[in-house]
């Protein structure tokens, strides 16, 4: 495919390429733009040969962004609004002084989300994070309290639009002086637990999976903060269960052990969720969940 930067792209060309993105397939461009699937083909294939690279992948459920069409969409993408709510007579749609409200678990958001948003950083808007638990931060999306939201409870409802981020694994652990991996069930079980809450939420799913029992409902310490229960496990104080990405470090290093290594260990999914109503009158805010959403999924299939 030769490249022809000599040539200037019309500007509908970069708008269909920007559709295609935020709706990851061409067929739902074409509805949204109101021009026909072929014309959007050939407007991303024009695009394409002037820039001598693909910009999208076909995958099971539409098209992905490759790394060229991601960052053409970056550069592009405020210019194509600016001149849209300018076409549409409604400049002050979407006011760019006005932050994104994005939350999160405190956990996730500092390990995989800020993270992403460091690696996206060109076109960013502001942004005002808040930290929560999932049931919490989905009441305030709701509410309209908040534009995104990073929940690990299935987001419900047909206003709610949502992504799924990542499968995140559980594991049991615990300080290597307690010599349980691999210790029969009955040792296991009479070992002091570290909660996050009474309620043995995390550790009863483990339980009720793994070792088809109910755990003893008498921890010897609970914290409401998944990192501080890492802290406390790590100092000794009891054994826990945690999402894989906040001790595997700890298991590689010594300072954990996973106890009970089974094969498929209880999982759970994490997504991205968002009213749909908001998605389409804020593009600002439908453009940096479809970034955030790629930028992750993507550096954790790396991981």
């Amino acid at each position: 495919m030769g490249s022809s930067h000599d040539r200037r792209l019309p500007l509908d060309y970069l708008r269909t390429v920007v559709a295609v993105y935020r709706t990851g397939s061409f067929s739902a461009a074409s509805r949204r733009l109101r021009i026909s699937q072929p014309t959007v083909t050939n407007h991303v294939r024009l695009v394409e040969e002037h820039f001598g690279q693909p910009l999208f992948v076909r995958t099971a459920a539409g098209v992905s962004p490759t790394p060229t069409g991601h960052e053409i969409v970056v550069q592009t993408v405020h210019h194509i609004d600016s001149v849209e709510r300018v076409i549409r007579g409604s400049g002050a749609g979407d006011p760019s002084g006005r932050p994104v409200t994005l939350g999160g678990p405190p956990e996730y958001v500092a390990l995989h989300v800020l993270p992403a948003l460091s690696r996206i950083r060109v076109g960013l808007p502001r942004i005002d994070v808040a930290l929560g638990e999932s049931a919490d931060l989905m009441s305030r999306l709701e509410a309209g309290e908040l534009d995104l939201v990073i929940t690990t409870v299935r987001p419900r409802g047909a206003d709610i639009t949502s992504w799924p981020l990542a499968d995140e694994e559980f594991w049991l652990v615990g300080a290597p002086e307690f010599g349980l991996a691999g210790a029969p069930f009955s040792r296991i079980d009479a070992a002091p637990l570290i909660a996050y809450n009474r309620e043995l939420a995390i550790i009863r799913r483990y339980w009720n999976t793994v070792f088809e029992s109910e755990p003893r409902f008498d921890p010897v310490m609970t914290i409401p903060d998944l990192t501080s229960i890492r802290a406390a496990a790590v100092a000794g104080l009891g054994i826990t269960v945690l999402p894989s990405y906040l001790v595997a470090d700890d298991v590689n290093a010594g300072r954990l052990v996973r106890i009970d290594e089974v094969a498929e260990p209880p999982i759970n999914t994490i997504f991205l969720a968002a009213s749909s109503a908001l998605l389409a009158a804020r593009p600002r805010v439908a453009m940096l969940a479809q970034m955030l959403a790629n930028e992750v999924k993507s550096s954790w299939e790396a991981e």
